[in-house]
Protein backbone atom coordinates (compact mmCIF):
# COMPACT_ATOMS: atom_id res chain seq x y z
CA UNK A 1 0.00 0.00 0.00
CA UNK A 2 1.14 3.47 -0.81
CA UNK A 3 1.25 6.03 2.04
CA UNK A 4 1.92 9.63 1.18
CA UNK A 5 4.75 11.16 3.25
CA UNK A 6 3.64 13.83 5.65
CA UNK A 7 5.71 17.04 5.34
CA UNK A 8 4.89 20.34 7.08
CA UNK A 9 2.28 21.29 9.64
CA UNK A 10 -1.46 21.15 9.54
CA UNK A 11 -3.52 24.34 9.65
CA UNK A 12 -4.58 23.66 13.25
CA UNK A 13 -0.97 23.24 14.37
CA UNK A 14 0.02 26.49 12.65
CA UNK A 15 -2.83 28.42 14.25
CA UNK A 16 -1.96 27.06 17.70
CA UNK A 17 1.71 28.04 17.28
CA UNK A 18 0.80 31.56 16.10
CA UNK A 19 -1.61 32.00 19.03
CA UNK A 20 1.03 30.93 21.57
CA UNK A 21 3.69 33.20 20.05
CA UNK A 22 1.24 36.13 19.98
CA UNK A 23 0.44 35.72 23.68
CA UNK A 24 4.12 35.59 24.57
CA UNK A 25 4.82 38.72 22.52
CA UNK A 26 1.93 40.60 24.13
CA UNK A 27 3.24 39.75 27.59
CA UNK A 28 6.71 41.08 26.70
CA UNK A 29 5.58 44.49 25.36
CA UNK A 30 4.75 46.09 28.74
CA UNK A 31 8.02 44.83 30.19
CA UNK A 32 9.99 46.28 27.28
CA UNK A 33 8.20 49.64 27.63
CA UNK A 34 8.77 49.82 31.39
CA UNK A 35 12.45 48.93 30.86
CA UNK A 36 12.78 51.94 28.53
CA UNK A 37 10.99 54.15 31.08
CA UNK A 38 13.30 52.90 33.85
CA UNK A 39 16.32 53.70 31.69
CA UNK A 40 15.06 57.28 31.10
CA UNK A 41 14.36 57.71 34.83
CA UNK A 42 17.88 56.56 35.70
CA UNK A 43 19.28 59.04 33.16
CA UNK A 44 17.19 61.81 34.73
CA UNK A 45 18.36 60.97 38.26
CA UNK A 46 21.99 60.84 37.13
CA UNK A 47 21.74 64.15 35.26
CA UNK A 48 20.04 65.86 38.22
CA UNK A 49 22.78 64.59 40.53
CA UNK A 50 25.52 65.92 38.24
CA UNK A 51 23.84 69.33 37.81
CA UNK A 52 23.24 69.69 41.55
CA UNK A 53 26.85 68.79 42.25
CA UNK A 54 27.96 71.44 39.72
CA UNK A 55 25.67 74.08 41.31
CA UNK A 56 26.99 73.38 44.81
CA UNK A 57 30.61 73.28 43.66
CA UNK A 58 30.12 76.57 41.83
CA UNK A 59 28.66 78.16 44.99
CA UNK A 60 31.49 76.85 47.16
CA UNK A 61 34.28 77.86 44.78
CA UNK A 62 32.91 81.28 43.91
CA UNK A 63 32.79 82.21 47.59
CA UNK A 64 36.47 81.31 47.88
CA UNK A 65 37.55 83.70 45.09
CA UNK A 66 38.40 87.36 45.29
CA UNK A 67 35.32 88.98 43.76
CA UNK A 68 36.28 92.65 43.77
CA UNK A 69 39.99 92.32 43.04
CA UNK A 70 41.22 93.66 46.38
CA UNK A 71 43.26 90.57 47.19
CA UNK A 72 40.89 89.20 49.83
CA UNK A 73 39.08 85.92 49.13
CA UNK A 74 35.97 84.59 50.79
CA UNK A 75 33.93 87.75 50.60
CA UNK A 76 30.56 88.85 49.36
CA UNK A 77 30.11 91.34 46.48
CA UNK A 78 30.13 94.26 48.94
CA UNK A 79 33.83 93.84 49.67
CA UNK A 80 36.16 92.15 52.08
CA UNK A 81 35.20 91.39 55.70
CA UNK A 82 37.38 94.06 57.30
CA UNK A 83 34.97 96.73 58.48
CA UNK A 84 33.72 97.97 55.13
CA UNK A 85 30.14 98.40 56.39
CA UNK A 86 28.48 95.23 55.17
CA UNK A 87 25.39 94.60 57.26
CA UNK A 88 24.63 91.27 58.96
CA UNK A 89 23.57 89.23 55.92
CA UNK A 90 22.18 86.20 57.73
CA UNK A 91 21.11 87.93 60.98
CA UNK A 92 23.38 85.84 63.19
CA UNK A 93 24.88 88.85 64.97
CA UNK A 94 28.13 88.95 62.99
CA UNK A 95 28.66 91.97 60.79
CA UNK A 96 31.05 92.13 57.83
CA UNK A 97 30.87 88.50 56.93
CA UNK A 98 30.44 86.46 53.83
CA UNK A 99 26.78 86.06 53.00
CA UNK A 100 24.97 83.16 51.44
CA UNK A 101 26.79 81.18 48.74
CA UNK A 102 27.16 82.73 45.30
CA UNK A 103 25.01 80.54 43.07
CA UNK A 104 25.15 80.98 39.28
CA UNK A 105 22.66 83.37 37.71
CA UNK A 106 21.87 80.93 34.89
CA UNK A 107 22.77 77.38 33.95
CA UNK A 108 25.10 78.46 31.17
CA UNK A 109 27.40 79.95 33.85
CA UNK A 110 28.19 76.35 34.85
CA UNK A 111 29.37 75.69 31.31
CA UNK A 112 31.33 78.91 30.81
CA UNK A 113 33.15 78.49 34.15
CA UNK A 114 33.98 74.83 33.41
CA UNK A 115 31.83 73.05 36.00
CA UNK A 116 30.16 71.00 33.24
CA UNK A 117 31.36 70.38 29.69
CA UNK A 118 27.92 71.17 28.27
CA UNK A 119 24.53 71.69 29.83
CA UNK A 120 22.76 68.33 29.46
CA UNK A 121 19.20 68.08 28.18
CA UNK A 122 16.38 66.92 30.41
CA UNK A 123 16.02 63.26 29.31
CA UNK A 124 12.24 63.51 29.70
CA UNK A 125 11.94 66.52 27.38
CA UNK A 126 10.82 65.35 23.94
CA UNK A 127 11.29 68.70 22.15
CA UNK A 128 14.57 68.50 20.17
CA UNK A 129 14.36 72.16 19.10
CA UNK A 130 14.46 73.50 22.65
CA UNK A 131 17.90 74.56 23.94
CA UNK A 132 19.27 72.23 26.61
CA UNK A 133 19.48 74.89 29.33
CA UNK A 134 15.78 75.73 28.96
CA UNK A 135 14.60 72.14 29.39
CA UNK A 136 15.18 72.44 33.15
CA UNK A 137 13.07 74.19 35.79
CA UNK A 138 15.22 76.21 38.17
CA UNK A 139 14.66 77.27 41.76
CA UNK A 140 16.33 80.58 42.57
CA UNK A 141 17.49 82.28 45.74
CA UNK A 142 18.01 86.01 46.26
CA UNK A 143 20.74 87.42 48.48
CA UNK A 144 20.22 90.90 49.89
CA UNK A 145 23.10 93.16 50.87
CA UNK A 146 22.93 96.32 52.97
CA UNK A 147 25.79 98.80 53.28
CA UNK A 148 25.87 101.34 56.11
CA UNK A 149 27.90 104.43 55.54
CA UNK A 150 28.66 107.78 57.14
CA UNK A 151 26.65 110.01 56.99
CA UNK A 152 23.83 107.58 57.78
CA UNK A 153 22.83 106.33 54.39
CA UNK A 154 21.66 102.85 53.60
CA UNK A 155 22.40 101.30 50.24
CA UNK A 156 20.96 97.92 49.36
CA UNK A 157 21.43 95.52 46.51
CA UNK A 158 20.45 91.98 45.76
CA UNK A 159 21.81 89.11 43.75
CA UNK A 160 19.77 86.19 42.42
CA UNK A 161 21.18 82.76 41.67
CA UNK A 162 20.05 79.22 40.91
CA UNK A 163 19.74 77.18 44.10
CA UNK A 164 18.36 73.94 42.62
CA UNK A 165 17.35 72.40 39.33
CA UNK A 166 14.36 70.18 38.59
CA UNK A 167 12.99 68.42 35.54
CA UNK A 168 10.90 70.66 33.32
CA UNK A 169 8.70 67.72 32.26
CA UNK A 170 5.11 67.28 33.35
CA UNK A 171 5.11 63.48 33.40
CA UNK A 172 5.18 61.03 36.27
CA UNK A 173 7.71 58.36 37.12
CA UNK A 174 7.00 54.67 37.51
CA UNK A 175 6.63 55.26 41.25
CA UNK A 176 3.85 57.83 40.65
CA UNK A 177 5.81 60.97 41.63
CA UNK A 178 5.99 63.88 39.23
CA UNK A 179 9.34 64.48 37.55
CA UNK A 180 9.16 68.14 38.57
CA UNK A 181 9.42 67.06 42.23
CA UNK A 182 12.63 65.03 41.80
Amino acid sequence: MFRPSRKGFSLVEMLAAVAILSMLALMGVPYAQSAKDRELEMALRDTLTRLRWALNTYAWNEDLHDQDGDGVAGEDPAGDPDGDGVHDDDRDGSVDEDGAPNYPQNLTDLETRGYVATIPRDPMNKNPGQPAATTWATITITRHFVWWSVPPLTDTSSETGILDVRSGSFGKGLDGTEFSNW
